[in-house]
């Protein structure tokens, strides 16, 4: 969960989540935050469809998980900020 700071982005023009947490903490006394996190927004349905088809190749027998996880860091907001080379490399 991003702020719009470190490249959260608005949804259906709702701010970032995060800051709209901040928000509603500023004003309230917070006693417990409940969330749920998918991964749509980095592109994980791509991950997991190419981790099934590796798991289902006959013989495999491998995790995909290292070959995958550049894709998924490419993906996400601060990844320009964290590995600039990587994430354009990752672009292409």
């Amino acid at each position: 969960m991003y702020t719009k700071a470190d490249g959260g982005q608005p949804f259906k023009s709702e701010p970032p989540q995060a800051d709209q947490l901040r928000e509603v903490a500023t004003g309230h006394r917070v006693r417990l935050i409940a969330l749920s996190v998918g991964g749509n927004d980095i592109g994980f349905q791509d991950v997991i469809i190419a981790c099934t088809k590796e798991f289902l190749k006959p013989g495999s027998g491998h995790s995909c998980a290292a070959a995958q996880q550049e894709a998924v860091e490419a993906g996400s907001p601060g990844c320009a900020r964290r590995s600039p080379k990587r994430c354009a490399a990752s672009a292409r």
